[in-house]
């Protein structure tokens, strides 16, 4: 999505010299948009602590969605619990949905699969 949406508005890589590449895009998010905006939102995380919990948990869950790149509660579960490829923590997300966060898939924790 982000590499077709720079190749159609034309960017140029190294001053004009080349057309974007798929690391080209995967730079920009990691390094731009996964790292920097997770930094800020978990600034504006802190910034709310001590006002309403739904907030600061808002900031808190989108902030993980942001670092990891993953959408649900369930795919972050998994990503965390060590499943560090996101397409198989996304599809094993579809098994385990009770699992949104490490503590959930310990044994012992209720886990049952789907």
């Amino acid at each position: 999505m982000i590499l077709g949406r720079m190749t159609d508005a034309e960017i140029r890589i190294s001053g004009n010299k080349r057309k974007p590449k798929i690391e080209d895009a995967v730079a920009l998010y990691e390094g731009g948009f996964a790292y920097e905006g997770a930094m800020i939102v978990a600034t504006l995380a802190d910034l709310a602590e001590g006002m309403h919990d739904t907030i600061v948990d808002a900031f808190k869950f989108l902030q993980r969605q942001m670092k990891a790149g993953l959408a649900t509660g369930q795919a972050l579960g998994m990503y965390e619990v060590g499943f560090g490829d996101r397409e198989i923590a996304k599809d094993l997300a579809t098994t385990f949905t009770q699992v949104t966060n490490f503590a959930d898939s310990r044994l012992g924790s209720g886990l049952t699969v789907n």
